[in-house]
């Protein structure tokens, strides 16, 4: 049985990193923004219809429509507003001395991580840089009696700031992609794929390697090691009979959603950790008329509980998520 693991905004936000629909008051409070009248109407005409993702397109057509100075200097304006929301979010992360919930070796975080054969990201901050890749903070190859040797984000390499004081910062580095014929995973290691790159990665040019705004397959496409993650991400489930966890991903990326629907019929099965539960796979949700869940055949169950009541106190319901691996 092959486990795969997909994360989504809500899992950062168990420790208090901002859902889409949030970023709209972060970015407000940006002095890029608030200095902006335009980028200000855009933002609050897309607070409910596509977020700030689609005010970003909005800004990002501007400039490909007149790359003057003004749409030049209003794209980079709201690409540092952005850039700097993740920097506040990893300052705060960093303050946690851990990011466990209590200290049951058998009922912690880390303890179940270890138990999927990949792990996919639609996040861009580094929390799990923080607290599961770090060797500082966990151990994976003790955790696991050296099943694995560790967890790695294959296809980067990282350049460390050597300048910086001990102990190791992750908030400090850059990783920067491989060349393609290095894209590969290492036998006994962990795969932590971020398939829409991250905060901190540079795409080998000086440009930010993340994918935020309109038309994300095309720019999925444009980058090699996006592109491989991509390819990996729908060869998982053809790997054998596959169970995919799904814990805080609000089921709006149709490239996303297109990969899973089609891994269906190879027998996919879907575990949903999300408060909406099994409706949080549901487009129609919040409309008047509701459609049948695209996903429902393939949707095992669901948890509502929080990730921090399910890896905190609450053993009944952690019991129950357990069973995911059995």
């Amino acid at each position: 049985m092959n486990h795969i693991l997909l994360l989504g905004a809500g899992f950062s936000s168990n420790w208090g990193g901002p859902l889409a629909s949030d970023v709209f008051d972060w970015l407000l409070q940006r002095p890029e923004i608030s200095g902006d009248a335009y980028l200000k109407q855009l933002l609050w005409n897309d607070r409910n219809a596509g977020g700030f993702e689609n005010t970003l397109s909005q800004v990002q057509s501007d400039y490909l429509r007149s790359p003057n100075a003004e749409s030049t200097a209003r794209l980079g304006r709201f690409q540092t507003a952005i850039n700097e929301i993740f920097a506040d979010m990893d300052r705060g992360f960093a303050t946690r001395p851990t990011w466990e919930f209590q200290n049951d070796l058998h009922r912690t975080l880390g303890h179940a991580l270890v138990k999927f054969d990949a792990i996919f990201t639609l996040n861009q901050d580094l929390l799990f840089e923080r607290y599961y890749l770090n060797e500082q903070a966990f151990n994976v190859s003790l955790e696991t009696n050296q099943r694995l040797l560790g967890c790695v984000i294959p296809g980067m390499t990282e350049s460390r700031d050597n300048s910086a004081p001990y102990p190791y910062d992750v908030g400090r580095t850059i990783w920067s992609p491989k060349p393609p014929g290095e894209f590969k995973v290492l036998e006994r290691f962990q795969p932590y794929f971020k398939l829409h790159g991250s905060y901190r990665w540079d795409d080998g040019t000086g440009k930010n390697l993340m994918v935020i705004g309109g038309n994300k397959s095309l720019t999925i496409q444009s980058h090699q090691v996006l592109k491989w993650y991509f390819s990996e991400f729908q060869r998982y489930p053809g790997m054998g009979a596959t169970r995919l966890m799904v814990i805080g991903y609000g089921f709006n990326d149709p490239h996303i959603n297109n990969a899973i629907l089609e891994a269906a019929p190879r027998g996919l099965k879907m575990f949903i950790i999300d408060p909406l539960g099994v409706d949080a796979a549901d487009p129609t949700r919040n409309l008047p008329l509701r459609m049948p869940n695209p996903f429902k055949e393939i949707i095992e169950t669901a948890s509502k509980p929080s990730l921090s009541e399910t890896f905190g106190g609450n053993a009944v319901e952690h019991n129950r998520v357990m069973k995911f691996f059995h």
